[in-house]
């Protein structure tokens, strides 16, 4: 055999082996992704929202959305209290950190859900200053609407020390204070200016035409009757004019007689 061939075959053979002890043992396909790049589940159950502040949860603790506070390393205090209500609550139970300026717009500065009643704590920087907790049963799972039970905490004043035993009573048409819908600072359309609607001896007059009793009335025409009467028929002396009498005199006329009367 020509060295040539004799190293083609070696090279098959070689290559060969490989092949079929893979074939003996069975081996199994490479997994091909279907969707490259997309996220692998991993296993050891399911996944949990985050615990306070960003940490681990266990899927009773509470959940962060929106707006949330700022907190440096060491720099926090503790918040914590008590929410209740007379009614079943179904959904989970939101936490607004409102702040309100002079003119009473308000701001969430911070958002909280927690997963029913019951005791609950945030950790909130020093010194933020002072902010209202609104508290709402989301039943729904809609945001807050008027069928939600409500409640309101504050002024809170965070300074340098922890706050306890805030209590958030949730009741349905809750009293909302400074926080009700009217102290935003917003007035809806079409509605009267605080004070009431301007007295309307005092209001400024209208661009349009005046009322229609106010308005300037024509001068009366006389009809045509009336002013044929005035003119007189074709021929006629004016009404003002005594007629003559029959030998065409025009006088006084005399007591008891008539101005047809004949003289005598």
């Amino acid at each position: 055999m020509p060295p040539s061939l004799f190293h083609a075959a070696s090279t098959v053979a070689i290559c060969a082996v490989p092949l079929l002890a893979g074939l003996a043992t069975g081996c199994y396909d490479p997994v091909v992704s279907v969707n490259p790049g997309a996220p692998i589940p991993l296993e050891g159950g399911p996944n949990q929202p985050p615990g306070p502040n960003g940490g681990p949860g266990n899927g009773n603790e509470n959940t962060h959305h929106n707006s949330q506070f700022i907190i440096e390393d060491g720099e926090s205090i503790t918040l914590s209290g008590t929410i209740t209500c007379e009614e079943a609550v179904t959904g989970h139970v939101q936490l607004d950190f409102l702040k309100l300026d002079e003119s009473g717009q308000r701001a969430v500065v911070h958002g909280l859900q927690v997963a029913g009643l019951g005791d609950w704590q945030e950790l909130a920087p020093k010194g933020f200053g002072e902010v209202y907790i609104m508290a709402f049963a989301d039943n729904d799972r809609n945001g807050p609407s008027e069928t939600d039970p409500k409640a309101v905490a504050g002024p809170i004043d965070i300074g340098s020390a922890a706050i306890d035993s805030i209590r958030l009573d949730l009741q349905q048409n809750a009293d909302m204070g400074r926080l009700a819908l009217s102290t935003t600072g917003e007035r809806p359309s079409g509605s009267a200016p605080p004070g009431g609607s301007p007295d309307a001896a005092n209001a400024a007059p209208s661009d349009g035409p005046p009322p229609p009793d106010e308005a300037e009335k024509p001068e009366p025409q006389p009809s045509p009757t009336d002013a044929a009467a005035a003119a007189g028929s074709p021929g006629e002396a004016p009404a003002s004019v005594p007629k003559p009498g029959p030998n065409g005199e025009v006088g006084t006329v005399r007591t008891g007689a008539t101005a047809e009367d004949p003289p005598k």
